[in-house]
Parts: C-alpha cells; structure tokens; sequence
C-alpha cells in the first residue's frame, strides 16, 4: 500500500483513539531506517537525488511517538506532529509537512535532497557527515540518538575505461576475453558497495554485474573484473554495442544523473562480440604465411610450429605499422633463435644458420595498430 495511504490511514485512527492512546509521554528513539537501504541501521542517507516531492523517506524507530490532535471540536481536526531535528554539521528542523505518524513505534519523515524540497521551502543539500537526531513530543518531552544518520553525497563517475589492449579503444569492453574495467569518479564507499549495471540504450538495465566482480579501490575509483562472456551473445556485436555504465550506492543515490556528463570513455563503453584479432595463416612444410589487418591497439602473442627442412629460411616482410609494436622471432629445431626483427621493417631477410626440422616462430604484438604481412621460405 503507497506510503502516504498507510499515513493518512494511521492519522485518522490515531485522532479517533487519541484519548485512550495518545497522552504525551516521553518518547523513545532506537534507530533510523532508509527506505532505499533498509538493513543498514542507523539509516545513511544521500543528500541528492531521491523522490522529486519525497526526497529520501527516512523512519524512525522507537516508542510512545505522540502526535497531538488539534481542532477536534471544529471542522479542521488534525495533528500537530512530534518535532524532528538532525544536529552535525549543521542544524536542520525537518519541515512539519515531511513529518509523517504511522503508529508510537515508527515516525516516517521525508527528507529533501539538492534535488527535492520534500515538503520544505526549497530543495536542500544537507553537508556530509553524523547527524544527531532527536525527536520531541508535543508536549515536550524529547528523546535524542546519538550518530542516528549519516548524510553522504551522491556517486559521480568522471571515466570508465577498459583493460584489454586488444580492445579496439578503452571504451570498449570484448566479449570473448576476460577483462577489466576501472572507473573513476567519487562518493564510493567500501563499507557500502555500490551495485554496477549497464543501460542499454532505451535506459533499461541490461546486465547488472554480481557483486563478487565489483570491488571498491578507493574513494574516488571502483573496478570490475568480467569473465568471457560476461554479455549474453544478443547483447554484443561486431560494431561494438553501446551501452551507460551506472554505479549505484546502497542507500539510492546513482551516476550518472540527470545533466551529469556522459558518452564514450565518461560514462558509456561499447560492447564487442570478439576483439582478439584473427591472422591468416599458411602453414605449409618449407612455407609458412602470415596476413593480419585492420589491427588496432592489439597486444597478443602468437606461436607456431613450422616444419623447415632447410638450414636457412629467407623472411619477406611487407607491413603497414602505425602504431606500438610488432617483433617476429624464429628459432630452429634446436630452440636456438635465428632471425629476430620488427615487422615495421619491410624487405627480404635472411636467418642464420640452424638445424632443420620444426622451427617456432613467434609474433609479440603490443598495443600495435596496422596491417602486417610475411613469408618464411626454405634457404639453402
């Protein structure tokens, strides 16, 4: 049942009973409780964002709250409400039009954020820190929790940036690799790990990731760690699929927000089906080919085996490298290392002299950007 039903429900019963249940005690204060964030007592409370005329419905648990009935013999009945004050930072009164009475136990109150005025004059951003809160009855009597609410500013995100250099930019995140993502911003706490989700472009979750893949660095910096496969297969493609990075902290505050800056490499990354490039490969006794294009930014290292039965091998080289680097190195069947050179490097080689039978060789790529070609042939 909506809140405000469940209040006015309440305050209708309390003003008909009010002789024989209301009579001013003093009250009791245990704890507070965040709506958004309802297991971690006493309440933490975001001072942005929040419900536009809400704000953030934070509850107050204890006993023998007493609303005073007022106008009862007139045609304006109603409550005058117990008096609400946070203490810390700064002084605030919680506006008497956000002080709500569901039964002695439990006081709902709203509180305004940057965002929401919350029944108050205007919207306020409450100063970050340990809130004493009290609460005072009608008659008077208060009672006071000590460090009762944490006031905490909202998360923003200032870069997401991928880890896997094969990727095609650091806004993107490949699909078939494992990989990482670090996102900087502020207003992360590892005592509270935010939930990391993705929005697709419509602004619906998409993929919201376990916890177990989140971790907190720091204050200003989270990082996840995504298995291959991480995105189901409709989710990626070869174009890379764009989607909003959104951090989201317990007690309901998220980034990006509204006017918050965004686009790739801020906020959004780009999802790819597959990154790792893919050579072509001839591999032929007493020939042996290898083409790859439109390589970029790739880091990756490739083996094989080639059966030379020549002491010598004659390497054409035939490449556009622009960027990074690429290093090709052939060693003989005895693993001694005969040829060692950039693929930045065009023209006609020659190896040294080693014994024939299964040769390796080895490419290192390393954040390499281009179209790369070369032939090894049997000499002598």
């Amino acid at each position: 049942m909506p809140l405000r039903l469940l209040l006015a429900g309440a305050a209708a019963f309390a003003m008909a009973a009010c002789s024989r249940h209301i009579d001013g005690p003093r009250p009791a204060l245990t704890t507070t409780v965040n709506e958004a964030d309802p297991l971690r007592t006493p309440a933490t409370v975001c001072n942005a964002q929040g419900d536009p005329a809400q704000g953030w419905i934070i509850h107050l648990i204890g006993d023998r709250f007493s609303p005073l009935p007022t106008g009862t013999l007139g045609k304006s009945a109603g409550l005058l409400m117990p008096f609400v004050m946070l203490s810390g930072p700064e002084q605030f009164q919680v506006p008497d039009a956000a002080v709500f009475f569901l039964d002695k136990t439990r006081l709902p109150v709203f509180l305004p954020t940057r965002d929401s005025s919350a029944g108050g004059p205007a919207p306020r951003a409450l100063i970050p820190g340990s809130y004493d809160v009290s609460v005072t009855n009608p008659n008077g009597r208060s009672a006071q929790l000590a460090a009762g609410l944490a006031v905490v500013p909202p998360p923003t995100i200032k870069s997401v940036q991928g880890q896997f250099l094969a990727a095609p930019s650091s806004a993107a995140v490949c699909n078939d690799q494992a990989q990482a993502l670090v996102v900087t911003g502020s207003g992360f706490r590892a005592s509270a790990p935010p939930t990391f989700s993705f929005l697709d472009a419509g602004g619906s979750v998409a993929l919201t990731l376990p916890p177990a893949w989140v971790s907190v660095d720091s204050a200003t910096v989270i990082s996840a760690s995504l298995p291959p496969g991480a995105f189901a297969p409709a989710q990626a493609s070869g174009t890379g699929t764009q989607y909003t990075a959104q951090v989201t902290n317990p007690e309901g505050c998220k980034a990006p927000y509204g006017t918050d800056p965004r686009g790739l490499g801020v906020t959004d990354v780009k999802v790819f089906t597959q990154c790792r490039f893919q050579p072509e490969i001839r591999n032929n006794p007493d020939s042996f080919e290898f083409q790859v294009t439109g390589v970029q930014n790739g880091s990756a290292t490739f083996l094989y085996t080639w059966q030379n039965s020549g002491p010598r091998a004659t390497v054409d080289q035939s490449s556009s490298l622009a960027g990074g680097s690429v290093t090709l190195t052939i060693k003989d069947a005895a693993g001694n290392l005969v040829y060692s050179n950039s693929l930045g490097q065009n023209g006609t080689f020659l190896t040294a002299v080693g014994s024939p039978g299964a040769w390796t060789i080895q490419l290192d790529f390393v954040n390499a950007s281009g179209t790369f070609n070369f032939r090894a042939q049997k000499s002598g």
